[in-house]
């Protein structure tokens, strides 16, 4: 379930407005240890490693600095440092292996700059750390797996890199993590079973990676887990039953990968889903009506598999919709007249099906509608004249068999589709 670019332009404000918010609350538990503290020479080293390795020099990193006067750093009243916030500082080069000798370092937040090279194993050597965040830079090389010897760690975020191997099994080791984010790279390999021993997880996105095999069963034991996304990967198998388990999920993206077998019957049992993403699978089988149960739902996208059967009517429970992608299948039957109780809908796509009968008079009522795809289906009768152009941002309805005159606001219909239906005109 490819996010458009605004959502993830909003996912990305949002990660960088709760990085700040966390932050805060850092400083005002340790900035009365921050003011004057000389840096230890240990530490010191490290800080001149960082300039010659990035070509750049930073405020206050040098041998002598105070900890007050270095810029995105705090420390302990022993002048350890217990914090590097360098995200955005458009730096580049490769992480200085001495990275190691930070012994107190808590949070570490180098997101959103061009660091190259491999991620040193002695990032390992940390065992304070709770937040490791290196997302969005240039990364190469595998994860090490000394990062499963930091015992206190809660987030990591290593997306958006070029990371390739597999995912350390001794990652199974973070029991205290709840937000693993490797999506965006290309990690190669199974999910590792180890993953599901982390039961304080919320939030796991492995999306947009080469990785290879079935969905792990075990993942009834992530009760916590409020984020699950594991699309544009190469997984096959079936929908393992037990993720219909996980009734905290609000998001549940596994889409564009090569999982085969039913839409399990299950998935009314997440009812806090709020986006669900099955599109570009080999999914059989009808859409299961317990689907109709997800009442909180805001985008629902099964799109290019080979699901068969109708429409489930009760679709219409889903009123807080304003996606809908069922496009691509081979779903027949009549369109439901219940579809008008989605009073916010924006996207309707159900073209490429086997769907027939005529345009129900009931999509007039959809006034939040803006993209409507109905092309490459059997629907016969005429334009109904109640679908006004005016809302439409674009509207499809070629390769049908419909008939009759196109209505009078549908011209000029330079936004409009409806050629390529045998008797229309």
């Amino acid at each position: 379930m490819p996010p458009p670019k605004s959502a993830a332009m909003q996912r990305r404000a949002w990660l960088a407005a709760f990085s700040a918010a966390l932050w805060l609350v850092a400083a005002a538990v340790s900035s009365c240890h921050a003011a004057d503290v000389p840096i230890s020479a240990l530490q010191a080293v490290f800080l001149s490693d960082c300039q010659k390795a990035w070509g750049t020099t930073i405020p206050g990193w040098s041998q002598t600095a105070s900890c007050s006067a270095a810029k995105g750093l705090m420390c302990a009243p022993s002048g350890m440092i217990t914090a590097i916030r360098m995200d955005s500082a458009n730096i580049s080069g490769a992480i200085p292996d001495s990275i190691s000798s930070l012994t107190a370092l808590t949070w570490l937040d180098l997101e959103y700059n061009q660091l190259d090279g491999s991620i040193p194993a002695g990032v390992g050597n940390l065992p304070a750390l709770q937040y490791l965040a290196l997302t969005s830079n240039e990364l190469t090389g595998p994860i090490p797996a000394e990062i499963g010897n930091l015992p206190n760690l809660k987030k990591l975020y290593m997306g958006g890199n070029q990371l390739t191997g597999p995912i350390p099994d001794v990652f199974g080791n973070l029991t205290n993590l709840d937000t693993l984010f490797l999506g965006l790279n290309s990690l190669t390999g199974s999910i590792p079973n180890s993953i599901t021993s982390l039961n304080q997880l919320s939030i796991l996105s492995l999306a947009f990676n080469s990785l290879t095999g079935s969905i792990p069963d075990s993942f009834t034991s992530l009760n916590q887990l409020s984020s699950l996304s594991l699309a544009s990967n190469s997984l096959t198998g079936s929908i393992p039953n037990s993720i219909t388990s996980l009734n905290q999920l609000f998001l549940l993206d596994l889409s564009a990968n090569q999982l085969s077998g039913p839409i399990p019957a299950g998935i009314g049992n997440l009812t806090n889903l709020k986006a669900l993403g099955l599109s570009n699978n080999s999914l059989i089988g009808s859409l299961p009506n317990s689907i109709t149960s997800l009442i909180r739902l805001s985008q629902l996208y099964v799109a290019m598999n080979q699901l068969i059967g109708p429409i489930p009517h009760g679709i219409g429970n889903l009123y807080m919709l304003t996606w809908l992608n069922i496009g691509g299948n081979l779903l027949d039957g009549s369109i439901p007249d219940s579809l008008d109780s989605m009073v916010v809908l924006m996207n309707l796509n159900m073209s490429g099906n086997h769907l027939k009968g005529s345009i129900p008079t009931t999509l007039g009522s959809m006034g939040s509608l803006k993209f409507l795809y109905m092309n490459d289906n059997q629907l016969t009768g005429s334009i109904p004249g109640f679908i006004n152009p005016m809302n439409l941002t674009e509207l499809v309805l070629s390769g049908n068999q419909l008939s009759g005159l196109i209505p009078p606001l549908f011209i000029p219909a330079n936004s409009f589709n409806v050629c390529g239906s045998t008797t229309i005109r």
